[in-house]
């Protein structure tokens, strides 16, 4: 007897072998482009690998510049040039070859560059990087104003311009456009001008800064009717805040008598709080060296005649409020004040607050402090340069930076100044050997 055949089954088979057919070209098609994914991810990894080994190419050549050892470089126009080849390191299972070629262009001048190439490769995967480093011999006050972290103007009435101590006082009526406020941050809006009035440029660590609808950044050679000039802008600003402790010297105690030194000598003294209500004076002769590890609140006047001059160490929190002021004088350099924090402690980060109608002239260097100026007052106002983790603004107060701080602390090796990836070919440069 003949077998009878059964069309349903044959049906349903059919309906297998095209399901199977097409899972296996979804299969296909989802294992091809997860390959792809895959491979991208690498690349990406090998790309960020590629920048890192061109940096540590750049920090073996800013060591030899500041050691003046060239031993294994090779002279070429204007500068230097070496290859680094940097132990492979084993990722994922995969050996990395990792090779650093390094350019010193300009050495021992000003204003030294870097060219900086990375190159790794895994297996048949392989990127090449550079970067362009700028280099020169940074003291802290070459900005009015930096932060590690947020700086921002809230309120009104703020505004930010500059002057040097060394041709005069401050004049109002004719400032100079050199009020640099700056910060290491990367972040969308951690640069917030708002309505403030800029009179000089705006650095940041990535991200453009945020300025309101009566905001500016401007100086005397900005086109005429622009608010924001964008050539004062710029977006690779880089420093390094390191932190800072008071001299290893023998202090004597403060003995609370309202004066500090003595005219024509070196004084070492400590406390641990100081406060002056409204109408106190603290008077300081000749050159006063101050270790405070507590607090110092400032209602009343720190006076520091001409001649003389106070470098503070402080180690807890300042605060300014009512009609208090520090260092009377025209010199901002006259008080350098020196934030001794490590970082958040117990109760949170160094603040040094200035409220009312303080008034502050110094060169002021606290990394770890958040600074907070204005609120409340009507004629709040600050002279010289200051470095902090984070500024705030909080309207009705006035900056002016002095431009003389720039020749104060100046640190004899060099350091980086501006780094920014070369993206486009006609940037790179050609190495020796490659």
């Amino acid at each position: 007897m003949q077998p009878q055949s059964n069309p349903a089954r044959g049906s349903a088979l059919i309906g297998v072998i095209i399901v199977l057919m097409i899972t296996a070209g979804v299969s296909g098609i989802y294992l091809q482009t997860s390959t792809k994914e895959l491979q991208y991810t690498h690349n990406l990894a090998l790309r960020q690998h590629a920048i890192n080994i061109g940096e540590a190419g750049a920090e073996l050549a800013i060591d030899a510049m500041n050691r003046d050892d060239w031993i294994g470089w090779t002279t070429v126009d204007n500068g230097y040039e070496r290859q680094y080849t940097i132990d492979s390191a084993l990722v994922g299972g995969q050996s990395i070859a990792r090779t650093a070629n390094v350019r010193i262009e300009n050495p021992g001048t000003a204003s030294p560059r870097i060219f900086a190439e990375g190159r790794v490769s895994r297996g048949q995967l392989a990127q090449q990087r550079q970067i362009r480093i700028e280099l020169g011999k940074r003291t802290p006050f070459d900005n009015g104003l930096t932060a590690r972290g947020r700086i921002r103007f809230k309120g009104n009435n703020t505004n930010v311009d500059s002057y040097n101590s060394n041709e005069g006082d401050y004049d109002p009526d004719n400032p100079s456009d050199n009020g640099s406020v700056s910060s290491l941050s990367a972040e969308v809006d951690d640069v917030d001008i708002q309505n403030a009035k800029i009179k000089g440029f705006v650095a940041t660590g990535g991200a453009p800064p945020k300025v309101g609808a009566q905001g500016a950044i401007f100086g005397f050679d900005s086109p005429e009717g622009e608010s924001v000039d964008e050539s004062r802008i710029s977006n690779d600003f880089y420093a390094e805040l390191s932190e800072v402790e008071a001299p290893n010297a023998t202090y004597t105690p403060y003995d609370g008598s309202g004066t500090m030194g003595t005219d024509g000598e070196q004084t070492y003294l400590s406390s641990d709080n100081i406060e002056l209500t409204d109408g106190e004076t603290l008077q300081i002769q000749g050159d006063v060296v101050l270790n405070l590890t507590g607090n110092l609140k400032v209602h009343g006047e720190i006076v520091i005649p001409e001649g003389s001059s106070l470098t503070l160490y402080l180690g807890g929190n300042l605060n300014m409020a009512g009609n208090g002021s520090m260092n009377n004088s025209n010199v901002p350099s006259a008080l350098q004040l020196y934030g001794t924090s490590d970082g958040p402690g117990a109760d949170g980060w160094q603040n040094f607050a200035l409220g009312g109608n303080a008034a502050l002239k110094a060169a002021v260097y606290a990394p770890n402090a958040n600074i907070e100026l204005g609120g409340g007052g009507h004629t709040g106002v600050a002279m010289g340069a200051m470095v902090g983790n984070t500024i705030t603004f909080a309207g009705n107060y006035a900056f002016h930076y002095d431009e003389a701080l720039s020749e104060l602390g100046v640190d004899e090796t060099y350091r980086m100044l501006t780094w920014r990836e070369l993206l486009n070919h006609d940037e790179r440069v050609t190495f020796l050997a490659e």
